[in-house]
């Protein structure tokens, strides 16, 4: 009876409700440490929208647990039950403390869904929902393999089963995207450098060749970083945005997230967020992850290296 009863539990102990439907959502999709929870909270900088934190973790969330660990669904492809899973999902049918982490507001008509885990099935997702818009936040590889470096991930990543291993297990993919295993075949996969790289190159290879021009709107974290007034009114402009809140949401820039687990100063440490890595990795380093970048036909996202 007990998984019966603890979603509708675990959503009344939150204290709020989700009056939206499927079309009053956003989805702010990235990779890992791509500053996606700081710029959801930019974009609730009035915190009227309810934000689901992650809500496709299958190892947290009940509801995703039909879903692959990273999953992988082509737009094309029929899967009408998961089909049905997302959607609710999107639409808020969802609550927890995970899901919920960032929330206190008594009801919500709005939601921002920001998943680290749905970059291989972004297309698919437009599908379901085609009226949702979708911002797909961007960072230079070699900024997130170091932001993983310094939490540790690198090393849990070289451990077997680690996320490396579960793409090269994944014969769907592998099929679809031959490109994959061929650009594996030539990486020394021991190595917590490459080994990040490679996953950066495989979350960006599958969006990049399946969601339509005027679809999404692509941000790179850097311009956000150097340039937030002039990002943040063409990311409100996608949205249909009041651009009067652009500077509300400036003020909120310094907020700490509670991803931000060096509780960094953005304003401060701008730069050091952005260029960091050229100064952590050695010249051989950095033209192998351009390499491997390049490998994946990626080259075009980053020129500076």
């Amino acid at each position: 009876m007990k998984k019966y009863f603890s979603p509708l539990l675990s959503r009344f102990s939150r204290h709020f409700m989700d009056w939206g439907g499927e079309e009053d959502v956003i989805l702010l999709a990235g990779m890992g440490r791509s500053g996606t929870t700081w710029l959801s909270g930019l974009l609730n900088y009035e915190e009227r929208r309810r934000v689901l934190f992650e809500p496709f973790a299958r190892d947290m969330v009940l509801q995703a647990q039909p879903f692959e660990r990273i999953p992988y669904i082509s737009p094309e492809e029929y899967r009408p039950e998961l089909a049905s899973l997302a959607r609710k999902i999107l639409a808020g049918r969802v609550y927890g403390r995970w899901v919920d982490r960032d929330n206190s507001s008594w009801g919500y008509t709005e939601r921002i869904v920001k998943t680290i885990r749905a970059n291989m099935m972004l297309a698919w997702l437009k599908v379901q929902v085609p009226s949702m818009p979708i911002v797909w936040l961007v960072r230079h590889p070699l900024a997130i393999a170091w932001s993983w470096t310094q939490l540790g991930w690198s090393v849990y990543g070289t451990q077997k089963g680690g996320d490396v291993e579960f793409i090269l297990g994944y014969k769907k993919l592998l099929r679809d995207y031959p490109e994959i295993e061929r650009v594996a075949r030539t990486l020394n996969l021991k190595d917590s450098l490459e080994r990040s790289i490679f996953l950066w190159g495989v979350y960006h290879l599958l969006p990049s060749q399946e969601l339509e021009k005027g679809h999404y709107c692509l941000v790179y974290y850097e311009n956000l970083m150097r340039n937030p007034e002039a990002e943040l009114k063409r990311i409100f402009d996608y949205l249909g945005l009041p651009q009067e809140g652009v500077k509300k949401a400036l003020s909120k820039r310094n907020d700490a997230s509670s991803t931000n687990f060096h509780q960094r100063n953005i304003e401060e440490e701008q730069g050091k967020l952005v260029q960091n890595w050229k100064v952590q990795y050695t010249k051989g380093e950095i033209e192998r992850a351009r390499h491997i970048v390049q490998a994946f036909g990626l080259g075009h996202f980053y020129e500076d290296w």
